[in-house]
């Protein structure tokens, strides 16, 4: 595993990042640095790792073929917020007790360039400047969250192939255990590498 860490929840609130972990790892960098999680839930789109009161949420990046985080959760497990070895918050650490007013307080004390103007608020939600979000369950804290900004990764292109060649970009993806759409998809990303390095 990795080093120990200490990380603040202000640094979290300012960033996105606890300690060593951040949006774009993939799941053996998160496994490095946590080890492996408490339990693993995934659907179609998802995959979810737990680790105590820690949540990530890993999704399928193309055309790299892995999964990346692009979700930090921290949850308050039984009032208070666990977080795995190395893990271990500095500073102040809120619980499933405190409230929006409790938390609105710390951050203008603390950061409150977090709250400016162009933070929105709603209803059970705090949306920092740094695009944290804090959200509140019957004005108590359920969760502090951070989500990488997702900007589609991938450009979808339609085009028209000879049958011959197509047949034989079959036979090709068949030999390499993957689908035309991806092996397209490499050859494309590798010839746009080499035009972009001229």
């Amino acid at each position: 595993m990795g080093i120990t860490l200490m990380p603040s929840l202000l640094e979290f609130l300012k960033t996105g990042q606890l300690g060593d972990l951040r949006g774009g790892l993939t799941e053996e960098q998160v496994r490095q640095i946590l080890g492996d999680p408490d339990s693993i839930a995934n659907s179609k789109t998802k995959w979810i790792w737990k680790y105590e009161s820690l949540q990530l949420i890993f999704y399928w990046s193309l055309p790299e073929g892995v999964r990346r985080l692009i979700t930090i959760g921290l949850y308050p497990r039984d009032g208070r917020l666990e977080l795995p070895p190395p893990l271990t918050l500095e500073g102040w650490s809120p619980d499933s007790g405190t409230t929006a007013e409790d938390f609105r307080r710390f951050l203008e004390n603390a950061a409150p360039e977090l709250l400016d103007t162009g933070s929105r608020v709603t209803i059970g939600q705090i949306e920092l400047t740094s695009s944290v979000r804090v959200s509140f369950d019957d004005s108590r804290l359920y969760c502090i969250s951070y989500t990488v900004s997702r900007e589609p990764d991938t450009e979808q292109v339609n085009i028209s192939v000879p049958r011959a060649e197509m047949h034989a970009i079959r036979q090709e993806a068949t030999a390499l255990g993957v689908s035309v759409s991806k092996l397209c998809s490499q050859w494309i990303a590798e010839r746009a590498a080499n035009l972009q390095l001229t």
